[in-house]
């Protein structure tokens, strides 16, 4: 499917939620979620940054964890992403974007129809997950390798979230294998964290600092085999 076919996807998605289209529209939709959910990522990702070129403060869980529940909210059909990524906005003072206001919508109109399915099951899990992730792109900014960056975002993630546990070879694979390998996601969003650390001085002192001070996970946390 070329880049036009994918965007006419996304056409017949802001279609489907004003015109209220019929089954075979949201099968058509159902069969293209990988490409409406690349469409959607790339579209919210690139409102943000608009956001930021305008001189909107726009803290690190809107910038980096709130595509990625659009995302999985379209991958997996769960409206609960949607719901935590306006949650997250909220918290922030952040209004949402025109495409994430799409995508509530969308969601709306679905549950009233009785779909998309779903629980909150492991999503509050993924979301903590996804803010080991987003440590992990600001300390490969200031100097550390992946595994160091995942090592150390393990330490954090401990020290934040202490009643559960990850692996930093858990991080380390999942942040090669399901991100950079594809060169879809992290690498862009590495390229955007290495310009938000260029143009603010503060920010870059704070995480050389948190990455001075923050030692690398116990051997029984890094998951590596002996």
């Amino acid at each position: 499917m070329n880049p036009l076919e994918i965007k006419l996807v996304y056409e017949k998605l802001e279609e489907f939620r004003t015109n209220n289209k019929s089954t075979a529209e949201i099968s058509f939709l159902e069969s293209n979620q990988d490409h409406i959910a690349c469409i959607i990522f790339d579209d919210i990702r690139d409102e943000i940054n608009q956001l930021l070129k305008d001189g909107t403060s726009v803290p690190e869980p809107v910038f980096f964890n709130v595509p990625f529940h659009y995302l999985n909210l379209i991958k997996n059909n769960n409206p609960y992403y949607a719901d935590i990524a306006q949650l997250i906005c909220n918290n922030y003072g952040v209004s949402p974007t025109p495409t994430m206001n799409k995508l509530n919508a969308y969601v709306s109109i679905m549950r009233l129809r009785g779909q998309p399915s779903g629980t909150t099951s492991q999503i509050l899990k993924k979301s903590r997950k996804l803010q080991a992730f987003g440590w992990m792109v600001h300390l490969i900014c200031v100097g550390c390798t992946v595994r160091e960056a995942s090592k150390k975002a393990v330490s954090l993630y401990l020290k934040n979230f202490r009643n559960e546990t990850i692996k930093a070879s858990t991080l380390e694979r999942e942040y090669h294998s399901n991100y950079r390998t594809e060169g879809r996601f992290v690498m862009s969003i590495e390229d955007d964290f290495r310009k938000l650390h260029a143009e603010d001085e503060n920010l870059q002192i704070s995480w050389k600092l948190i990455s001075k001070n923050t030692p690398l996970c116990s051997e029984e946390h890094s998951g590596e085999r002996r």
